[in-house]
């Protein structure tokens, strides 16, 4: 069964991470943008994946591709809202933030599944 609650929570670690982590880059100051902008990305989307099948045991992975898409979509509508960027303008950008959004995501929560899966065995035998 799907847990909403357990999305929530892992979306909302995410996005608090997101936020420090953002916060330390901009205190440091020394890194490029396209680096920063990399750095979060990964500690969104990656955190999403690992707290995923933590949180929602029965679902993990579509758990994972809906948070990733609501996490897109926040960063869509925050950039367009708050920062001027149109970036609904242009589909092929979208297209490839979905996708990569998600890959990362869904590829973060099998591997987290797979080291879980090996550790249980190993208790078991």
């Amino acid at each position: 069964m799907f847990n909403l609650k357990g999305l929530l929570q892992a979306m909302g670690v995410s996005l608090l991470l997101t936020i420090i982590i953002s916060l330390v880059i901009g205190m440091v100051n020394s890194l490029s943008i396209t680096i920063a902008v990399v750095l979060m990305f990964i500690a969104s989307y990656v955190s999403l994946g690992v707290l995923s099948p933590k949180w929602n045991r029965a679902t993990p992975y579509f758990a994972s591709f809906i948070g990733a898409i609501t996490l897109s979509l926040i960063n869509f509508w925050f950039a367009s809202r708050f920062m001027g960027v149109e970036i609904l303008t242009n589909p092929e950008a979208v297209n490839k933030s979905l996708v990569f959004s998600t890959l990362t995501s869904l590829i973060t929560t099998y591997i987290v599944l797979q080291i879980q899966r090996k550790r249980n065995e190993s208790v078991d035998a």
